[in-house]
């Protein structure tokens, strides 16, 4: 049965419930009429559980919905759900998927194998080189990096992977109409113009709050075949991603940059749990059984740099220059 578009993005407001809840919401109710008229108790007797939301008011959330219907129409960004053919198949494997997601961007290739980079939003100089470095070898390979355009190493691994040429997917904390932090717009755009994807499972105006972002780390991870972190303190919530990884069957690589220093010592845990130490996109390749040309470190400074920058062979960031991988 095709359901109103309304209703389901509705129903996707509901985040204290799972995908199964909402898909047997749906189920139940079928239009929007009949959600608006749907009263708390209706609601637990169809889920089969009691609830803890303190107000349930189903007339104002359906009102909400129409205006994020509104956008779809005017093309601000575009939507897939759970059943569609477009929705990513490797998230759709995993526990509690998101009932639907919101897009800006070009979907990205379902079948081809993508590479989340991850790490702490206060990285050392080395970390944001490390990421950059990784993410423009992974795009030189025509793999896209996975990351949560957050401040640090995630933004550093977008960066490099547009650069290398790189289809980057970002995955937001925050509703779709927004980008946060808001000094990564320029990233967001350039992602874009690139044939990259940002996706995020929260309906427009939702703000970034703090609890949104262990959510969306699932998404992270469950987009990616491999999950790398470059730089994670022993708190950081790069480490929350690494166990999604782990649970979700996702190959689980750290970069070895870090290990045996303050700034790595998450790093070094996921090490000694036996997570493989990486030092460039080619030992990923190698562990994937695939023949690839190793990938090499930032590039010793030539005397015109310049001039290679505009071949597109020599990439500055962060005071470094970095050499394009051809080979990818």
């Amino acid at each position: 049965m095709k359901y109103e578009i309304t209703l389901l993005l509705a129903i996707n407001r509901l985040r204290f419930l799972s995908l199964a809840e909402k898909t047997l919401l749906t189920e139940k109710v079928k239009t929007t009429d009949r959600f608006s008229t749907v009263s708390l108790d209706e609601l637990q007797h169809f889920i089969g559980r009691t609830t803890r939301i303190q107000t349930w008011d189903p007339q104002q959330i359906a009102t909400l919905a129409e205006g994020d219907g509104i956008s779809l129409t005017r093309g601000e960004f575009a939507y897939t759900f759970y059943w569609d053919a477009t929705y990513p198949p490797l998230l759709r494997e995993t526990f509690n998927p998101p009932f639907l997601l919101f897009f800006r961007g070009r979907l990205p290739e379902p079948d081809f194998p993508s590479v989340a980079v991850v790490g702490t939003r206060y990285p050392t100089g080395q970390g944001k080189k490390a990421a950059f470095q990784l993410g423009m070898d992974l795009g030189a390979a025509g793999i896209p990096v996975v990351s949560g355009l957050a401040r640090g190493i995630d933004i550093s691994a977008h960066i490099g992977n547009i650069r290398g040429g790189g289809r980057s997917i970002a995955v937001l904390g925050c509703g779709i109409d927004r980008v946060y932090p808001a000094s990564n717009e320029k990233a967001a755009r350039d992602l874009i113009r690139s044939g990259g994807c940002i996706f995020s499972e929260y309906a427009p105006g939702t703000p970034p709050l703090r609890y949104n972002f262990p959510e969306r780390n699932r998404i992270i991870s469950g987009l990616a075949r491999a999950v790398v972190v470059v730089e994670a303190p022993q708190k950081s919530g790069a480490l929350i991603t690494a166990d999604f990884a782990l649970s979700q069957g996702r190959d689980l690589y750290v970069h070895g940059h870090c290990l045996g220093t303050a700034a790595g010592r998450g790093c070094s845990k996921l090490v000694n749990e036996g997570a493989l130490e990486i030092t460039v996109a080619g030992d990923i390749f190698k562990d994937w059984g695939l023949n690839a040309n190793p990938t090499r470190g930032p590039a010793e400074k030539p005397s015109h740099p310049l001039q290679r920058e505009l071949d597109g062979n020599l990439l500055a960031y962060a005071g470094e220059y970095f050499e394009r991988n051809s080979n990818g």
